[in-house]
């Protein structure tokens, strides 16, 4: 079996001379050379002049995972995110992908949607082999979304290994069920609680990007794109540049700046000078997460009666009532700013609570 590997000849086929003297001779030969292979793989010796020998062309072992990602034409974000995704998979798959079976790809699914949340402090130390010999709460797990892209990933990741040869079967595990909808997983906070994590920020800088994402409803990454204009005299968040890379189609919008914004620009420069991922990580509240602030957001302009349209806008969320370009063109940015302006300001002196 070890021999195999070596080579990509599976069966060696050869009339080795029609004189049975010389064919015995040549036998005794190839089985000597055999042997001797078979030593050298146990003993790990350098091989390859035995191989040259008997003219088998060599296999260059590679990196399925490499070869995966080097053939995913995606952009750079989404590359690495895949390879956030693959460092999980491949520690779970075995190192031999021809021993894969349904079975194994069992436990691996498994072992997936039980996987924590990597935002908990207490977990990011662990070693994914340490993590999933833990008994996760089910409030620690990762979201159905996340499991997913896990999930995803490895099914990609298995058909690119089955149409190269490498495992015998196309492989196809199933996805992750929702156990609570899309509201249960997402939970908007408290004022006051989003007050305290301002307040309670390590450094200026973070208590700035905390109160950037509550006060716009902008998903993280999209702070790192967006740019400051002046829309009819009022200033705004922008992200109206078609050639952005965005989540959807109406993503591409304007944000009116909150009132008790005075600098917008350094707001998205105090943001941008970090991660997304370390930002992440300083947010700690109990029972949220950095994504809880854009929930929040849309959770408390809708409990000050602000229309679920005008929401949907201000979230880059697609409406199927009005289309993106009926949004820019038709409602005006004051109605945009004067809703905006309706959740209350986290600093001190214009606190108030929803």
């Amino acid at each position: 079996m070890a021999l195999a590997e070596l080579s990509t000849v599976k069966v060696i086929y050869r009339p080795l001379s029609t004189d049975m003297k010389l064919a015995r001779q040549l036998t005794k030969h190839y089985d000597n050379l055999f042997n001797m292979l078979d030593l050298g793989i146990k003993l790990k010796q350098d091989i390859t002049h035995l191989m040259a020998e008997l003219n088998l062309p060599t296999v260059i072992k590679v990196d399925i995972y490499q070869s995966y990602l080097k053939n995913q034409d995606v952009s750079i974000t989404r590359i690495a995110k895949i390879k956030r995704l693959l460092s999980v998979i491949r520690v779970l798959l075995p190192k031999d992908l021809q021993r894969l079976n349904m079975n194994i790809l069992d436990v691996v699914r498994n072992q997936i949607i039980r996987m924590p949340k990597r935002n908990i402090q207490k977990y990011k130390l662990i070693k994914v082999k340490d993590l999933v010999k833990m008994n996760i709460p089910a409030n620690h797990r990762l979201a159905v979304e996340t499991a997913n892209d896990h999930l995803k990933t490895l099914n990609s990741l298995l058909k690119f290994a089955y149409e190269r040869d490498i495992i015998p079967m196309p492989y196809v595990v199933s996805m992750a069920k929702k156990t609570t909808n899309t509201r249960d997983e997402r939970k908007s906070l408290p004022v006051d609680t989003i007050k305290q994590a301002v307040d309670r920020a390590k450094t200026a800088k973070l208590s700035s990007s905390f109160t950037l994402l509550y006060l716009t409803g902008l998903r993280p990454s999209e702070v790192y794109k967006c740019k400051v204009t002046v829309v009819n005299g009022i200033k705004c968040f922008d992200l109206t540049n078609k050639s952005l890379q965005l989540k959807t189609k109406g993503s591409h919008r304007l944000i009116p700046v909150h009132y008790s914004i005075i600098d917008p620009e350094k707001m998205l420069e105090d943001y941008r000078s970090m991660s997304s991922q370390y930002i992440s990580r300083q947010f700690k509240v109990e029972e949220g997460t950095l994504y809880s602030l854009r929930h929040s957001f849309a959770t408390h302009l809708a409990a000050k009666g602000i229309e679920p349209y005008i929401i949907s806008e201000l979230l880059g969320h697609t409406h199927k009532d009005m289309t993106m370009g009926r949004y820019v063109k038709g409602l005006p940015i004051k109605l945009l700013s004067d809703s905006i302006n309706r959740l209350p300001s986290i600093y001190g002196l214009h606190f108030d609570s929803c």
